[in-house]
């Protein structure tokens, strides 16, 4: 079991995750390097689809290649280029849960491209340009909205604006202003199911620069006033990530300093003291059942894993899932699918030359925000994920089947004694004309 960061962190231990992380693949072997976005996001999962973008060169140019996996990771198509020519390190991927995947990459001379598959990645629309673009930064609610948070989208003053879609990338409004400032330094964003977006940045001169944050409600149609996060200066944002109530992460770092975190539970309107975490927070994928997982680097040789099941008050402690030896690794991603997958990518050197590997973890995750989940569910088991006890709610006895469909256990009303389940996912019907509802039981 995982140690506990409680004491570090100022709370309970929270349960610790069983670390069935499955073998690491690597996914490419190109000549020269193959780079995951420094400015975007390179990872995204809808259901059973995993998709992942990386530029790689050909020739003398850098061009934008699509990889898909339509079983969850277990294999992968031949890689397809989507873009001819890019700047290297400036694309990201979003996906929706109707089956649009969106893309947007900034061209070498500055222009900002935006790509859709309405067929989770089986083919492609024709690219088309959507203006001028600094560092583009790409969100979606999952459902119609489509986000693209950039500086100086309009004109080359320092300005931040977003441009909209409502109607999954097919037509965009004009930019909409959000905020002034000097510079838009470590930019982030994140949006939720419910209307929330939220960005974060860094701005101020060598020695105080400080973190500040803006969010909308509606979709990014209108914004509240920016905001100052930090108390103290030389910070600089890393990443922010929201759930689908009001909590919001977000992490950074300050110059000479140890790695820091920091949480919001009124959608950014306060902010609590920052804890000292022992990585970095690269990248959260928040699911629907309350928790958070995430990756941080290990002095830039080691990609670990740690979660929190209670929005960052308490976090398990780190495990190391990238693998035996010490090599540059960088740019980790994590994204939540269903069946209590988690889904990591990162860029290592181990062969010589920068590559993408890939790992997933089965039974670690809760479920993908956005998932279609039975209405009924929380209602029927509590709590969910389970440890050694589930209470069953109503009046009507249920059945639990594994993933072959086999019965392995009945529940009564009220508390039920499951410890003689392996740990995994299972389905809970009750019996009668109800759906069934996924339970996952966790080591307690």
């Amino acid at each position: 079991m995982l140690a506990s960061l409680a004491a570090a962190a100022g709370g309970q231990t929270p349960a610790d995750p069983p670390a069935e992380w499955r073998t690491i693949q690597q996914l490419t072997s190109t000549v020269d390097n193959s780079n995951l976005p420094t400015i975007g996001n390179g990872l995204a999962v809808n259901g059973a689809y995993v998709h992942i973008v990386y530029s790689a060169k050909v020739g003398t140019l850098w061009k934008l290649h699509y990889l898909r996996s339509t079983n969850r990771g277990a294999s992968w198509a031949t890689p397809v280029v989507l873009e001819d020519s890019v700047e290297a390190f400036t694309f990201s991927i979003a996906a929706d849960s109707f089956g649009n995947v969106h893309l947007i990459s900034r061209r070498p001379v500055g222009r900002l491209c935006y790509r859709k598959s309405q067929d989770n990645g089986g083919s492609w629309l024709p690219s088309r340009e959507l203006g001028i673009a600094d560092m583009p930064v790409l969100q979606t609610d999952r459902q119609h909205h489509v986000y693209v948070i950039d500086p100086a989208a309009s004109s080359q003053d320092a300005s931040l604006y977003i441009r909209r879609s409502t109607d999954n990338g097919t037509t965009w409004q004009s930019p909409v202003f959000v905020t002034s400032q000097g510079g838009f330094g470590g930019l982030c964003a994140s949006a939720t199911r419910s209307g929330r977006v939220h960005v974060a940045w860094s701005y101020g001169q060598s020695g105080d620069s400080h973190i500040y944050h803006v969010a909308s409600a509606d979709r990014g149609l209108t914004w509240g006033s920016v905001g100052r996060v930090t108390t103290t200066p030389r910070a600089t944002s890393y990443g922010i990530w929201a759930g689908a109530a009001d909590e919001v992460l977000l992490s950074l770092t300050r110059y000479q300093a140890t790695q820091n975190f920091t949480r919001s539970t009124n959608a950014g309107s306060t902010w609590s003291p920052e804890v000292t975490l022992p990585v970095l927070l690269a990248d959260c994928a928040v699911d629907s059942l309350g928790g958070t997982h995430a990756l941080g680097a290990k002095d830039y040789l080691h990609v670990m894993y740690l979660r929190t099941t209670d929005r960052g008050v308490t976090w398990s402690d780190t495990l190391d899932i990238s693998g035996p030896g010490d090599f540059t690794r960088t740019r980790l991603l994590i994204e939540v699918g269903d069946r209590a997958n988690l889904y990591a990518v990162w860029n290592s050197r181990e062969t010589g030359t920068v590559q993408v590997f890939f790992r997933r973890g089965e039974g670690v995750g809760g479920v993908e925000e956005g998932a279609s989940v039975p209405p009924e569910r929380a209602a029927l088991l509590l709590p969910n994920p389970a440890g050694r006890y589930v209470r069953l709610a109503g009046t009507a006895p249920a059945v639990i089947r594994d993933a072959t469909g086999t019965v392995v256990a009945v529940l009564r009303p009220g508390a039920n004694d499951i410890s003689c389940l392996p740990d995994g996912v299972y389905f809970a019907g009750c019996i009668g004309p109800h759906r069934s509802a996924r339970l996952i039981k966790l080591a307690r």
